[in-house]
């Protein structure tokens, strides 16, 4: 765990992911995870306007709410949510037709111009 320069617990989620064939999940997991604030907070949202402001914070809150999962997909909670906003960002950058494996690799991509 040592050899990757990462918190021993964000470490030890990748060895275990390796293991169980999730390595892509959870790196994206770590990754968002490793970020102070992966989520811009509503209340920063501001428009040229108030009914503008309104109107993009109503958007963010629905787009939040269509990351949440339904029934008992529930119960992967916030890690879930992240893993969703994550791909979806990816998905509008990349393009909404890409398998997962793609969007990763749109990911490594993206992040690499930056």
């Amino acid at each position: 765990l040592s050899l990757f320069p990462l918190s021993p617990n964000f470490a030890k989620m990748l060895v275990m992911a390796n293991q169980s064939g999730l390595l892509p999940y959870v790196c994206t997991l770590v990754a968002v995870l490793s970020v102070r604030e992966p989520l811009i907070p509503i209340y920063s949202i501001r428009g040229e306007t108030n009914e503008e402001t309104q109107s993009k914070m109503l958007e963010t809150l629905k787009q939040r709410r269509h990351w949440c999962a339904q029934g008992q997909a529930r119960r992967f909670g916030d890690l879930n949510v992240l893993l969703k906003a994550v791909l979806d960002c990816i998905a509008q950058k990349v393009g909404s037709s890409h398998s997962f494996f793609e969007l990763m690799i749109g990911l490594i991509v993206f992040n690499s111009r930056l």
